[in-house]
């Protein structure tokens, strides 16, 4: 203060000396027996005015020097540009449904999320930043319900993202389609009356004299259904004019395009959509790519980085032959296919991959929950293609395996994820040792239904976990995450033979604290009992169930328990005399233990984390 006002240096110590002192306070004294009231508030309205004019000076001198402000310039931008991918400017949750056309379109709700916004109302400072970076405000320019001609004097001329996806305020569409030549990213659901309103003007793209997209890279576009026949004519039809094409994604909807540009195409076929029964099976049935044209897609494009394949109706592809050799994609980076076995299977045989290709597989029967011989059937083809997965991960020129996580979905879907190091990368993952420096190579999900009698999702659980040791090397494997089902029939002992290859196992996973009775008696086992901890390596235990399983568990099968408080004092001090001690226990968020808890494990665990959430949060309500 006595820096910039000098002179005020005397006022404020005698301020600081207390205010409460009539001696001190003269001339106040003197101001208020002189003056009428009414001077005396205006005076004391133009102080206070000066004081918040110093304060907001003196502030604004501080964020000079905080540490984001002495970065250079493109360093703030690219922080910035970080932080509105995380946290985008939202419309709000999706609202009631409005019945129109037959359809039901979405509506946003009444209130929005500012997101990114409110970076620009901490300080004058990051509000210039903000306002000076319009990419930030072109990719936001048809996102709220309001503001849009502000936003887009914000945006400048950078390229626009425009999304029709719920219902639009008025005068939206009509803005929309004066912008749609500058748009960097298109994002259509054409059961919003406007967006089809807005796709059917568009119908020249495939004329000659067409308008040209030259700036967009992003297109995506759906549809309740796949109402007309994707032959070859239609592959071979005048594509869009957008040279600069790149991401391609289409719900039971196509559009004709240049494939060898393209670097992501996501093809979503599904019957699974908020469309009325009487619709779905009317005059005009829902189409299936057949597998040939599906392999002609896959065959043009000759440079994609990313693949997904999702939805029910797809037709299985032809097995390669001497005519049709199997397609090359080595430069794919990811794989998804959320398809029934079948189709899997005819698309893992066509195509050849690269050694560093992510997989992502989804399998989910939808007739096997109700026909138990389709169910039988499903499941000997998904055991059958899990262990072509893994045999695959198991050859010499593929990366080494450092974590594995299996888990089970309250007993009816299993997952399996492999991970291999990469440095400097992020996973899905939210926290614990698979959050960084690492990326899944494979992640294989199958759901089984209860008329699947030939292995439920528990059996196949176990079944995986006692079998990776014969396709995938695991000397590598520093960590393990077990998120368990409900186990009947597996004792400690039983766990003790499966664990034994997951020796170099140095961080554990689990998704509650304590767990199961049967892997405890096996972790730590009793002093008197003469056996040996498993998993000898592990230092680190980290307890981080996911915000599904945080509510309550669902239960344990006859004869299952959680072990006594007391025994997981005893078994940590057993462990730590056979030299095979924990060092540290991690409790994640919407993990459950009590405070007393915690002071009791520090008794006999070096270290004890508690990063839990403590913040209140209502159910059903997406952590960000």
């Amino acid at each position: 203060m006595d820096l910039i006002f000098p002179e005020k240096k005397e006022a404020f110590t005698r301020l600081l000396s207390g205010l409460d002192s009539v001696t001190e306070l003269g001339p106040s004294v003197s101001l208020a027996t002189s003056y009428p009231p009414s001077e005396i508030t205006r005076r004391i309205d133009q102080d206070t005015a000066s004081l918040d004019e110093l304060s907001r000076i003196l502030k604004a001198r501080r964020n000079d020097f905080t540490p984001i402000f002495s970065l250079p310039p493109e360093v703030m931008w690219s922080i910035l540009e970080l932080c509105a991918r995380n946290e985008p400017p939202q419309a709000g949750p999706v609202g009631p449904t409005l019945a129109t056309r037959g359809w039901k379109a979405r509506i946003p709700a009444t209130h929005e999320k500012l997101g990114w916004i409110k970076m620009g109302h901490i300080c004058q400072r990051l509000r210039s930043v903000v306002l000076g970076i319009p990419a930030l405000w072109a990719s936001i320019a048809f996102t709220l319900p309001k503001g849009h001609e502000e936003i887009l004097v914000r945006a400048q001329s950078a390229p626009l993202t425009i999304e029709l996806i719920h219902q639009p305020p008025a005068g939206m569409p009509q803005i929309t389609i004066s912008r749609l030549q500058f748009a960097r990213r298109i994002a259509l659901d054409l059961v919003v009356p406007e967006a089809e309103d807005l796709w059917s003007s568009l119908a020249t793209i495939e004329r000659p004299n067409s308008k040209v997209f030259s700036v967009l890279e992003n297109l995506s576009v759906s549809a309740a259904r796949l109402l007309e026949d994707i032959t070859t004519s239609s592959l071979d039809a005048t594509p869009i004019r957008a040279p600069r094409l790149r991401r391609l994604k289409l719900q039971n909807h196509f559009v004709p395009c240049n494939f060898s540009s393209l670097e992501t195409l996501d093809l979503d076929l599904n019957l699974n959509l908020p469309i009325p029964y009487e619709a779905r099976n009317s005059a005009r049935p829902h189409k299936i790519l057949d597998g040939d044209i599906v392999r002609e897609i896959l065959s043009r494009c000759t440079n994609l980085r990313r693949l997904a394949l999702c939805g029910t109706q797809f037709g299985i592809l032809p097995a390669p032959s001497g005519q049709h050799a199997a397609i090359s994609l080595t430069r794919l980076k990811h794989l998804r296919l959320r398809t029934p076995i079948s189709f899997v299977r005819s698309v893992w045989s066509n195509i050849i991959l690269g050694s560093e290709t992510q997989i992502e597989v989804q399998l989910h029967a939808m007739d096997a929950a109700f026909d138990e011989s389709i169910a039988a059937t499903s499941a000997g083809e998904e055991n059958a293609f899990l262990s072509t997965l893994l045999s695959r991960l198991g050859a010499p020129h593929m990366p080494k395996v450092i974590g594995v996580r299996l888990e089970c979905r309250v007993n009816i879907e299993t997952r399996l994820v492999l991970a291999v190091k990469k440095l400097g990368t992020l996973t899905s993952e939210r926290q614990g040792p698979l959050a960084e420096d690492c990326e899944f190579i494979l992640d294989v999900r199958v759901a089984r239904h209860e008329r699947d009698r030939t292995m439920d999702a528990p059996s196949l659980f176990m079944q995986l976990l006692q079998d990776l040791p014969k396709y995938v090397d695991l000397a590598g494997v520093e960590t393990l995450a077990l998120y368990l089902p409900r186990l009947q029939g597996y004792p400690a002992v039983t766990w003790c033979t499966i664990l034994v290859p997951y020796m170099s196992v140095r961080s554990l996973i689990v998704d509650e604290f304590p767990f199961q009775d049967s892997l405890w008696n096996a972790f730590c086992p009793a002093p008197d009992s003469g056996a040996r901890p498993v998993l000898p390596s592990v230092v680190a235990l980290f307890v981080l169930p996911d915000r599904l399983m945080a509510g309550g568990t669902y239960g344990f099968p006859p004869g299952e328990k959680l072990p006594l408080w007391e025994d997981i004092l005893i078994g940590f001090r057993h462990r730590a005399e056979a030299r095979v001690g924990i060092q540290q226990i991690v409790f994640g968020m919407f993990a459950r233990v009590e405070a007393e808890q915690l002071d009791e494990l520090k008794t006999v665990v070096p270290q004890v984390v508690d990063i839990r959430l403590t913040a209140s949060y209502e159910p059903g309500e997406e952590f960000l």
